[in-house]
């Protein structure tokens, strides 16, 4: 089993929050990274950056425009 460690930077009700991960079991880090993209659609957290670590792959969510939180209509 090969280790992957994750870096997660969102921001929550105003406060920066960056929190390192390691897995060893790739369903279990997709369940655990998953609930946070799940939250950022949801506009429960904001600024939502996802690192691979150990392969170095960047995610910003708000820079990407497939990944980007969708605004709303009715408020949030």
């Amino acid at each position: 089993m090969t280790k992957k460690y994750y870096e997660v930077m969102y921001q929550k009700a105003g406060k920066q929050v960056n929190k390192t991960y390691q897995f060893t079991d790739d369903v279990k880090a997709e369940d655990k990274l998953g609930s946070f993209v799940g939250s950022y659609w949801k506009h429960k957290i904001s600024n939502l950056k996802i690192t691979n670590l150990t392969d170095n792959i960047h995610y910003d969510y708000d820079k990407i425009k497939t990944l980007k939180q969708k605004e709303t209509t009715h408020g949030k």
